[in-house]
């Protein structure tokens, strides 16, 4: 085997590496790594070299090939030349730079499209230091932690490429360097890339085309800002052209190196001046600019339109697979500051119970308010709710609301494109849908979403890992080849945040964004596939102990032949994935909610956060979910509305509710009535008053069985409705202890499952969905 990677393109961000990396990977000689950012020495390093080398193809001394990545986050990471020259030595160097005021500005809008900005490109600049400083001095004094400000917000650091390359050369001979210029690249390609064949070592060769990748295009950019960011730059500019002795002409005067000295700027004088500059071009003042603004904080933004409307608008957050218990504001142990900001201000319900403990099943109870008993779906099947089914939906457009739902539906059959399915979307109440498909569903199902995955290159590589995934290891867990900006949560969100950037319609609006994420595999990518670490993950609840001739039922069957046999270290390194995939989910969240901020909107927006069931994540040695277990069938409830801002915020409500109570929740807050047979009921009454009893119990069902949750006690029927599950909640919070077929039990079993029938006929219908 030869010594790979033979070369890195380690920057600088938007100046043209993918371009270059296509380029090269387009020779005969050039095998591309597995992706092109492998980013192992900024986000992966403790994953060792063993893991990094895995992501390159394997390439035989008698073949004249060579390998490498692009990774433009490498330039600029404090730790990265170190680590690099320790394990490569003689990696050649491919850097490219770029006019930094051009470079700056296509890095904002690449974070504005992702739904990673919410300020301004005057206030996002100015802010800068607030951002980033704290975080590099925590980078450079722990070199485990992983910053996301200092990767997105480095807006003026990134464009220092003097400071940068002295620390490279501080490990690496100048000789293993080439250097390019951006402009030169995208105006000659043909000869740049014939450089960097040379400097490769590799015969000539010309490529049929040479297409610019990732081209931004942002339109106009205020002049202003350009000539301050240019007189910003000027120095640090020139600074460059003498440390390399060679000029960049970025400049709008000419220089000559030979015959001016320059003088170090003052960063902090200069980044003020700057500062001042920009927020008077911005009509804010410099101290409203310093102050650290969240994405969606109750702060006055200038010009931001504040339409007045009688009826509040309507967002509808849901996710698929999460647990309850995995909140900074529940658990602990995710970091979902967002959603933490929402149980903050409003209502966390902590024992809603889904409907049913898979995804079919409970969707459709979602959306109309019957059981599955009701219904007939007991598990996941091929199903299509019928066009003419009574939904709340339907309802809250009568009120006089614009309806949009973007994510993952499950409410139709899924045929060769979800596109065809629209007419149903706006049969069940929806005047704009963007749907997607569950990550199965991905690999076969077209959507807008897998059109762009297509173009990409991206769509194919998916469908590999995913088959690689489920023919060998169903719990294998690394990030996912879609990379960041294709992750379908990331997708998904960037849909509802165009949709509400640019919504104009005098009605109020509702918009639900359906994630179709933390839903298995365990493949978050990057940054967040290493945000956490294993190590620090909760340790699986255990099997419960069973009394030995008890009747049975699914979750004997689950533990008996588990779909997925966990080695003891696999849930440590699922949970730490799925963390951060949750995260990623709060992240995405955020960018939502600052868009709302920025309409002027988030005081009269109500806001709720669901889920259609939970996951084991290694619980009792299973994974998925499809049981009663407090992992699988227990989610999370969020409800925040302009009223609990006044009156209940921060409340816990410990009784039950169920998944679908949601819909007349909304019903009611949009002013509107259900008058069709449905088996929600409304949370209003406890969104003013927390001490109310809103259910005595709350049912869950699948294949034929049935769950009841009391505040005391949990009870499960099997298909013959025998008791095979039961715990005392109020001694046994975790269910160590199923208490099912013990002779002191028989009389507590006989009432419960009295009151499951009881349940059951009070929610009968004569109709079929």
């Amino acid at each position: 085997m030869k010594n790979i990677p033979n070369f890195m393109i380690i920057g600088a961000q938007k100046c043209g590496t993918t371009s270059l990396y296509n380029y090269l990977t387009a020779h005969p000689q050039v095998v591309p790594a597995k992706q092109k950012e492998i980013q192992f020495f900024n986000n992966s390093f403790e994953k060792q070299v063993d893991w990094y080398l895995k992501q390159f193809p394997s390439i035989d001394y008698d073949k004249n090939l060579i390998t490498g990545e692009a990774s433009p986050y490498y330039i600029f990471h404090p730790h990265v030349p170190q680590r690099l020259y320790r394990l490569f030595p003689e990696t050649k160097l491919i850097v490219l730079l770029r006019n930094p005021v051009e470079r700056a500005i296509s890095h904002y809008y690449m974070e504005l499209s992702r739904g990673n900005e919410y300020l301004s490109l005057a206030e996002a600049i100015a802010k800068e230091s607030d951002r980033v400083d704290l975080e590099l001095a925590k980078l450079e004094s722990d070199p485990s932690y992983y910053s996301i400000a200092h990767r997105r917000y480095s807006y003026l650091s990134r464009g220092l490429y003097r400071e940068q390359l002295q620390r490279w050369f501080d490990w690496f001979p100048q000789k293993q360097f080439l250097i390019l210029k951006s402009e030169d690249l995208f105006a000659h390609p043909a000869a740049i890339v014939s450089q960097v064949f040379k400097f490769l070592e590799l015969p000539e060769y010309e490529l049929p085309e040479y297409r610019r990748y990732m081209a931004g295009n942002y339109g106009q950019i205020d002049r202003g800002i350009k000539a301050a960011l240019s007189e910003y730059f000027r120095p640090h500019n020139r600074q460059l052209e003498q440390y390399l002795g060679r000029e960049f002409n970025w400049d709008t005067d000419n220089w000559d190196s030979g015959s001016e000295s320059v003088n170090n700027p003052d960063p902090i004088q200069a980044k003020q001046e700057l500062c001042q500059k920009l927020a008077a071009l911005s009509e804010v003042s410099p101290e409203q600019i310093r102050t650290e603004i969240a994405p969606w904080q109750r702060l006055e933004i200038p010009n931001s339109p504040k339409p007045k409307r009688k009826k509040p608008n309507i967002l509808l957050l849901m996710s698929d697979q999460h647990r309850e218990d995995a909140m900074g504001c529940s658990g602990g142990w995710v970091r979902t500051p967002n959603l933490d900001r929402l149980a903050a201000e409003g209502i966390r319900f902590s024992n809603c119970i889904t409907t049913s403990p898979v995804c079919i099943p409970t969707r459709l109870s979602l959306a109309t308010g019957w059981y599955p008993h009701n219904t007939g779906i007991w598990a996941n099947c091929n199903h299509t709710l019928s066009p003419d089914s009574r939904t709340w939906m339907q309802v809250i457009r009568a009120q006089g609301y614009r309806t949009a739902l973007f994510g993952k539906t499950h409410w139709h059959s899924q045929k060769s494109d979800l596109r065809d399915g629209l007419p149903l979307l706006d049969a069940y109440g929806f005047d704009k849908a963007i749907e997607v498909s569950g990550p199965w569903g991905n690999t076969s199902i077209r959507s807008q979403m897998t059109d762009e995955w297509e173009a990409a290159g991206l769509w194919q590589a998916y469908k590999d890992d995913f088959a690689e995934r489920f023919r060998f290891c169903p719990q294998m867990v690394r990030p996912s080849p879609l990379g960041l900006y294709y992750y379908y949560d990331v997708w998904v969100a960037r849909q509802a945040c165009h949709y509400l950037e640019s919504y104009s319609g005098e009605e109020p609006w509702f918009c639900w964004v359906s994630f179709p994420g933390p839903h298995e595999p365990w493949d978050a990518p990057e940054p967040y596939a290493t945000l956490y670490d294993p190590a620090d993950m909760p340790v699986p609840a255990p099997i419960p102990t069973m009394e030995p001739n008890r009747p049975t039922g699914w979750f004997d069957e689950q533990i008996a032949n588990p779909r997925v046999v966990l080695e003891k270290s696999d849930p440590p390194q699922m949970r730490g994935n799925y963390a951060g995939n949750v995260t990623l989910i709060d992240d995405q969240i955020g960018e939502i909610l600052g868009v709302i901020q920025r309409r002027g909107e988030l005081e009269n927006t109500i806001i709720v956060y669901i889920s259609d069931h939970g996951e084991m994540n290694g619980d009792c040695g299973l994974t998925y979910k499809s049981n009663f277990m407090k992992g699988s069938v227990q989610v999370p409830l969020l409800i925040r509305t302009p009223e609990t801002l006044e009156s209940v915020a921060g409340s816990v409500y410990p009784h039950p509710v169920e998944l679908l109570d949601v819909g007349p929740t909304l019903v009611a807050l949009a002013g509107g009535t259900l008058d069709y047979p449905q088996f929600g009921k409304s949370l209003v009454p406890v969104l003013r008053d927390t001490n109310q009893l809103h259910r005595e119990d709350a049912l869950s069902e699948i294949r034929q069985e049935v769950m009841l949750l009391q505040s005391r006690w949990k009870v499960a029927l099997n298909k013959q409705g025998r008791v095979y599950l039961l715990f005392d909640l109020e001694n046994d919070p975790q269910e160590t202890t199923n208490l099912a077929g013990r002779s002191d039990m028989m009389k507590i079993s006989a009432e419960l499952r009295y009151r499951i029938l009881e349940r059951i006929k009070q929610s009968q219908v004569q109709s079929e969905i």
